[in-house]
């Protein structure tokens, strides 16, 4: 997967925009996905400080990454319902 299907991914799991970039950048506390060379990154990021930040030679495995960190876990509760729950 690339980022235009994680994208299109993440809307349909009601993950609100605001949470992440999937063009890098020191936002302020999202998690982000950024390509730098050859190889990719997805970090946390907060207070323009880099955290977490773990590096995957495909965009394939970091896309993976970034969705299982925004669809699992501690994040789930920052989705917005999708339709058809209930």
């Amino acid at each position: 997967m690339n980022r235009k299907p994680l994208a299109e991914r993440l809307r349909l799991e009601g993950v609100p925009e605001d949470l992440y970039s999937l063009d890098g950048g020191l936002w302020g506390d999202r998690f982000c996905i950024e390509q730098r060379g050859s190889v990719w990154y997805v970090y946390h990021s907060e207070r323009g400080e880099r955290y977490d930040e773990t590096l995957f030679v495909s965009e394939d495995e970091a896309c993976d990454r970034l969705y299982d960190i925004l669809t699992e876990g501690r994040m789930r509760r920052y989705t917005t319902e999708r339709p058809g729950d209930q």
